[in-house]
């Protein structure tokens, strides 16, 4: 099967700040819950465990048992919800290890580059079936 083209819009991702924006609004936050901001390896692991808890919490939005009929479509707005609080606490497992904003936002360009490439490349086609 031929895959559409990506436009050359999706290339821009590398000069938005939003995520820095985000980033920086998380590290002040932080702060002003009483952190020390880098916190080192307990604060982050508390993280990732407080980022597992909410990643369970976003399966419970999506109908995820496939033997099981659901009788409603998955709100979305709890679903964007439960999204946001794994990327607030995905991000202060960063923050407390001391990634910068920059060593985040080359790491997701770098992630994406590379999704781009496999796609282009037709190793990423995605999910079977």
């Amino acid at each position: 099967m031929e895959r559409e083209r990506l436009p050359q819009s999706v290339y821009q991702f590398e000069k938005t700040g939003q995520l820095s924006d985000l980033y920086a609004f998380q590290h002040v936050y932080q702060i002003a819950l009483g952190y020390e901001v880098p916190g080192g390896l307990e604060p982050a692991r508390r993280n990732v465990l407080y980022s597992f808890m909410e990643l369970a919490e976003l399966l419970n939005e999506l109908p995820w048992k496939w033997h099981r009929e659901y009788l409603t479509e998955p709100s979305l707005d709890a679903l964007a919800e439960e999204f946001a609080d794994t990327l607030v606490f995905q991000m202060n497992i960063l923050l407390h290890m001391g990634v910068t904003a920059a060593g985040l936002h080359r790491a997701v360009v770098s992630v994406l580059k590379k999704n781009v490439e496999r796609l282009e490349a037709g190793t990423n086609t995605g999910e079977p079936g």
